[in-house]
């Protein structure tokens, strides 16, 4: 077993791994604390049933 292997990227946009992966880790801590504040969780709780509708559309 390789360890240090590679995975291989599913990247599909014209943007480097790189550039994807120091965004998301730049994004990542306000991402987490709003995810954790009392409004980010009412945000979600909000969001669930437009999620829910919009998958059903997509599946029927």
């Amino acid at each position: 077993m390789h360890l240090n292997k590679k995975k291989k990227s599913t990247n599909t946009s014209p943007y480097p791994d790189e550039v994807i992966d120091r965004l998301a880790r730049a994004f990542y801590p306000a991402i987490l604390a709003c995810w954790n504040s009392e409004e980010g969780q009412r945000s979600l709780v909000g969001a669930r049933p437009l999620h829910l509708a919009a998958q059903d559309r997509s599946v029927a």
